[in-house]
């Protein structure tokens, strides 16, 4: 599973499987500075290169989103650069994002819920941004509604990636919308 978020600095993805009834991280990309859909993309397809199974996409749905100055969106770039490399791709990209409270529980509950069970795994060296962001994550503490902090715009994006897949999965409140 590719989770994605789209930025330009830093480019990002995080690589998911399912193991059993954990949800584990098994790599991610980061592309510190000048990324572009294209190039996580390509990481991505050398990272695992010679993988025949399936490849199913998640993500940031505002990705849908033309441009003026384009002609294709940044999911269309993702559906073209993967089947370069991978076989089949399973589109699970939804219509619009979950709220965000509804999210971070979904993301919660894996990590812990509350008959005290883990559902969730990540393998630090091949994850690291991820396993940052998850630690350094935090709530907008002077807003009326709740929201993530997003001032330090190198950070939330591995865990915004894996907020979307795990929700969609794993919902805790609000229901999911998949396209298919």
């Amino acid at each position: 599973v590719c989770c994605f978020d789209f930025n330009v600095a830093p480019g990002s993805a995080v690589v998911v499987q399912e193991q059993g009834d954990r949800t584990c991280v098994i790599g991610e990309v980061h592309i510190p500075d000048d990324s572009r859909t294209d190039l996580v993309c390509e990481r991505l397809r050398t990272m695992y290169r010679g993988h025949t199974g399936d490849v199913a996409i998640y993500g940031d749905p505002s990705g849908n989103q033309r441009r003026t100055s384009a002609q294709s969106n940044d999911w269309d770039i993702v559906r073209l650069e993967l089947r370069k490399g991978f076989p089949r791709i399973l589109d699970r990209v939804t219509r619009s994002a979950p709220a965000i409270v509804d999210s971070v529980n979904s993301v919660n509950a894996r990590m812990l819920n509350a008959s005290g069970a883990v559902r969730f795994a990540i393998n630090e060296t091949a994850a690291p941004q991820t396993l940052r962001d998850l630690e350094s994550v935090t709530w907008v503490e002077d807003k009326d509604t709740r929201d993530i902090d997003k001032s330090d715009q190198k950070r939330t994006h591995w865990s915004d990636a894996l907020r979307y897949y795990i929700h969609e999965r794993h919902p805790i409140g609000g229901g999911s919308t998949r396209i298919t």
